[in-house]
C-alpha cells in the first residue's frame, strides 16, 4: 500500500513552521491543490489563515477549502490521504 498523502489544513501559519522540505498553498482552488497532492512530498499544507476570523467566515473557507480538495482527490485519484485539521471544525464540513 502506498504511502498515504498528509494534508493538513492549518489556520495560522506557525503550523507549517514546524516542518520543512514540503509546499505551503496560500490557495485552494482545485488546481493548486492538485499540485499539493502530486508533489513527492508526503505532506502539504494549506494556509487558511481563518483564526482570527469570525466563526461563520472561518466555516466558510474551510468547507470550500474541503469541497475543493474532494474534487482535486477525486481528479487526481489519490484514495490515501489523512487529512488534519489546525481549524476549528465545521459541524458539517466532511470529506
Amino acid at each position: 500500500m502506498a504511502q498515504p498523502k498528509i494534508i493538513v489544513i492549518d489556520d495560522d501559519p506557525t503550523g507549517s513552521q514546524t516542518v520543512h522540505s514540503c509546499l505551503l498553498l496560500t490557495k485552494w482552488n482545485v488546481p493548486t491543490l492538485k499540485v499539493g497532492l502530486l508533489d513527492t512530498a508526503p505532506i502539504f499544507f494549506i494556509l487558511s489563515n481563518t483564526r482570527a476570523m469570525a466563526p461563520q467566515q472561518a466555516g466558510e473557507i474551510t468547507r470550500e477549502i474541503c469541497h475543493n480538495l474532494k474534487i482535486a482527490l477525486a481528479e487526481t485519484g489519490i484514495a490515501n490521504s489523512i487529512v488534519v485539521s489546525r481549524t476549528p471544525p465545521c459541524e458539517d464540513t466532511i470529506l
